[in-house]
C-alpha cells in the first residue's frame, strides 16, 4: 500500500510540474520517493546530505536530427557521465552529447543520456538542454572526503551513482545497457555499434588503458578473499580497465557500491595512495571487480593521445574511417600540430552560458589548417617506413578534427538557441 502511495504521490509531483515549470526547452521537476520503503546501499566511507533528488529534463524533441541509425533496435541504451557543477564540465557535457547526437543516439528508442553533477552549490542550476533523450541530476557532492581531508574528484562518479541508487531507487532500469564514460569522450560511431558486443547480464566491457597489473601486489589488502594469484595472464591484462565501461544496469547497481568503498579505503591509506594516484579510483573498480567474480573483457575501444603507441591507432584508416569496435575519442591531454596547441585544462573558467564571451576553442589557421585537412591517415602504427614526428604529426590531425570542430559545432548550436542575437 505505501508503495502504491509513493507513486502516486509521484505521480502528481509529475503533473504538478509540469504544468508549473514547463517552458519551451526545459522541464524541472523534483522526483520524491517514500524513503522507508527505499533499499540502503552501505557505503560506510562516503557520507552524502540529505537533500531531494532533482531531475533536470528535456521537454521538446530535438530538431533537424540526422538519421544515422538504421537497426532495429531492442535493447534499451543508456549513457551516463559524472560530473561536477563547474563551467569546466558544463562544456565538456554540451560537447559530449551533441557527439551522441550527430551519431544518431537519439534515434534509438527509449535511449537516454544522463550527466550526473555532484555540487555543493545549493543555488546552482544546470544550463538549458533541447536535447530530448538527456537528464541532468543534481546530486550531493562526494569531495572532498572530510575525515581525511583529501580531495580527490574522482570519488563524485561512484559517489553520485551510490546515492542515485539509494534516492531514485527506479532510476536505473536493470535491464539496460549502460555505458559508463567520460565527459572528456567524443563519441566516434553510429549507434548501433552496441550490436556487435552481444552482452548478457554478468558480463562486461572496459575499454583498454596502460595502467599495468602492479597494483596486484597490494591489492589483497582490499579484497583480502581474493585469490588475485589465480587470475591468468589474460584475466590479469584485462583488469587494466577503464572508461567506457559497458554493462546491464543489474550488474552497475552491483559493482558501484563496492567500488565506492574499496576507493575510499585506498584514498585513507597514504602509502598505498602515493601508488594509486590520480587513477585510485581505476584500481579500486578492477578490485571491485575481482571482488565480485565479475571480471571484464578488455576491449581497443580508445584513443587519448597521439604518442601512445599501445593505443588501437591501427583502427583508424582515414580522417573519416574509423573500424569497430573503437568507441571514442578521449581529449584528456594536450595535442601539438606544428605551431598549433590545445588543452582541455586551459579551459577550466570558460562560461557556455555567458553569451557576450561566447568561448569557442581556438582552430588551426593557414598553413597548419591546410596540412590538417590534407592528411591521409593509413594505418600508421602499421606504416614502418613513416618517420615517427610524421606519424605523430598525422595521429594528431585525426585526433583533432573529431574533437574539436564538433565542440566548437556543439557551443555555436547552444549560442544559437538559449542566446539572444543582440548579446
Amino acid at each position: 500500500m505505501s508503495r502504491n502511495r509513493s507513486k502516486a504521490k509521484l505521480l502528481v509531483a509529475l503533473a504538478a510540474s509540469a504544468v508549473g515549470l514547463l517552458s519551451v526547452f526545459n522541464l524541472v521537476y523534483v522526483l520524491k520517493y517514500a524513503r522507508a520503503n527505499q533499499t540502503r546501499l552501505s557505503v560506510p566511507s562516503i557520507v552524502l546530505s540529505a537533500v531531494e533528488p532533482v531531475l533536470v529534463q528535456s521537454s521538446c524533441e530535438s530538431q533537424g536530427l540526422p538519421q544515422l541509425f538504421t537497426r532495429q533496435q531492442t535493447q534499451r541504451v543508456h549513457v551516463v557521465i559524472s560530473t561536477d557543477c563547474s563551467p569546466y564540465q558544463d562544456w565538456q557535457s554540451e560537447a559530449f552529447v551533441y557527439a551522441h547526437w550527430k551519431q544518431g543516439f537519439a534515434s534509438l528508442p527509449r535511449a537516454r543520456v544522463t550527466r550526473l553533477i555532484a555540487c555543493k552549490d545549493s543555488n546552482w542550476v544546470p544550463p538549458k538542454s533541447s536535447f530530448s533523450f538527456y537528464n541532468q541530476i543534481i546530486t550531493p557532492s562526494a569531495d572532498p572526503n572530510k575525515e581525511i581531508n583529501d580531495f580527490y574528484p574522482p570519488r563524485n562518479r561512484p559517489g553520485s551513482l551510490v546515492w542515485v541508487f539509494q534516492n531514485m531507487p527506479e532510476y536505473f532500469d536493470p535491464d539496460e545497457l549502460v555505458y559508463l564514460m567520460d565527459p572528456d569522450q567524443i563519441m566516434l560511431q553510429k549507434w548501433d555499434v552496441n550490436m556487435r558486443f552481444d552482452l548478457k547480464p554478468g558480463e562486461a566491457l572496459g575499454a583498454e588503458y596502460g595502467q599495468g597489473t602492479a597494483y596486484l601486489k597490494w591489492a589483497p589488502k582490499y579484497c583480502p578473499e581474493c585469490d588475485f594469484d589465480a587470475l591468468s595472464s589474460q584475466q590479469k591484462k584485462d583488469l587494466a580497465i577503464g572508461a567506457p565501461y559497458i554493462m546491464y544496469g543489474r550488474d552497475l547497481i552491483r559493482i558501484i557500491p563496492v567500488w565506492a568503498e574499496i576507493l575510499e579505503a585506498i584514498r585513507a591509506d597514504e602509502a598505498v595512495d602515493k601508488k594509486g594516484g590520480w587513477v585510485s579510483d581505476m584500481f579500486a573498480y578492477s578490485i571491485a571487480s575481482v571482488k565480485l567474480d565479475f571480471l571484464h573483457k578488455r576491449l581497443p575501444i580508445m584513443v587519448s593521445h597521439p604518442g601512445i603507441d599501445s593505443e588501437p591507432w591501427e583502427l583508424i584508416r582515414g580522417l573519416a574511417s574509423i573500424e569497430q569496435p573503437l568507441l571514442v575519442a578521449h581529449f584528456c591531454q594536450t595535442i601539438k600540430i606544428r605551431e598549433y596547441k590545445w588543452g582541455k585544462h586551459d579551459f577550466h573558467k570558460e562560461m557556455l552560458r555567458d553569451c557576450k564571451r561566447r568561448p569557442l576553442f581556438p582552430e588551426p589557421t593557414g598553413e597548419t589548417l591546410t596540412w590538417v585537412l590534407n592528411q591521409s591517415y593509413v594505418a600508421l602504427k602499421e606504416n614502418k617506413e613513416t618517420p615517427k614526428d610524421i606519424t605523430l604529426q598525422q595521429r594528431a590531425a585525426w585526433f583533432y578534427l573529431q574533437t574539436i570542430p564538433i565542440s566548437n559545432e556543439a557551443f555555436r548550436r547552444y549560442r544559437e538557441q538559449f542566446c539572444s542575437p543582440a548579446e
